[in-house]
């Protein structure tokens, strides 16, 4: 049963109510309309998928990096403290020595602790602290060689400093 007022390819039933053309396009287009939204709600699921795993996979690398990062931080306030006291022993031990060459060495030992807790911060990190190792040694090589008259005439006022071979108001007598 067609109306007689309908010329489109959509029949209408024929009912007391007529069914505007509007809705029959609907009804027609409605299983397109599902199917997309099917495959856009399938999408969607994928995406909320993928962003599942990637938040499950930054959380487990959360707790493997913070507990490394913690310990590093830790090693590091010990090698601060470390440090301190390292200066204070190195200090009453050479308290009777002269202040210069006091000072050099209490800085000396305090530079040799923090590159040694600096190391160690750096292995609990997870970087191969051989290369690092291996970098200091040549560069403090390169630098020993660049710098070999300036540190000779460096250890040489140290040994004066220390060994106190004139005393103040000696003369010196050459040429």
């Amino acid at each position: 049963c067609v109306s007689p007022r309908s010329n489109s390819q959509f029949p209408i039933p024929n009912s007391q109510f007529p069914i505007p053309i509007n809705m029959i396009v609907i009804s027609k287009f409605m299983p397109i309309a599902q199917t997309l939204y099917s495959q856009l709600d399938t999408e969607r699921i994928q995406a909320f998928q993928v962003a599942q795993e990637l938040s499950k996979k930054f959380v487990e690398l959360g707790f493997q990096i913070v507990p490394q990062v913690l310990w590093a931080i830790g090693i590091l306030l010990i090698t601060r403290f470390a440090i301190d006291f390292a200066g204070r022993l190195t200090r009453r031990a050479l308290s009777r020595t002269e202040a210069t060459l006091r000072k050099f060495l209490v800085q000396a030992a305090e530079i040799a602790i923090l590159v040694v807790g600096v190391v160690a911060a750096l292995s609990k990190l997870g970087i191969q602290t051989t290369s690092v190792v291996a970098v200091v040694g040549a560069a403090s090589l390169a630098i020993g060689l660049a710098w070999q008259n300036t540190l000779s005439h460096f250890a040489a006022g140290v040994m004066l400093i220390s060994l106190r071979p004139f005393e103040v108001g000696d003369a010196i007598e050459g040429t």
